[in-house]
């Protein structure tokens, strides 16, 4: 039982250090050309709300996605279907979407 909460609060701290050096990244880009962002596996959005605010962006520009609805105020979420090929963000597009630590949940892949 300890052993798997320890491997759970390593897997969480691997997971946080790994948006932090994405974060790191995403300063290249110029503050002025991102106006609205896509996280895709947001899970409770806390990253996503942090990139969102690094570009400036009100929650209307912050888009998270999850099979898991996250209660984050801060964004704004799209519920996804693991088995979905498009993502229906109505008439909004984004400049910038990241992917952090998902892929390997999606099961058809090849689809998405």
């Amino acid at each position: 039982h300890d052993c798997k909460l320890e491997r759970s609060l390593i897997t969480k701290y691997l997971h946080f250090i790994h948006g932090i050096m994405i974060i790191a990244r995403i300063g290249e880009f110029s503050k002025d050309s991102i106006k609205s962002y896509f996280d895709l596996g947001c899970g409770n959005g806390l990253i996503t709300a942090q990139i969102g605010k690094y570009f400036n962006l009100s929650k209307e520009n912050i888009f998270g996605g999850d099979v898991f609805n996250s209660n984050n105020p801060q964004i704004t979420f799209v519920s996804i279907d693991e088995n979905q090929s498009t993502i229906d963000l109505g008439d909004q597009s984004v400049h910038l979407i990241t992917c952090l630590v998902t892929l390997h949940h999606i099961p058809n892949i090849e689809k998405f």
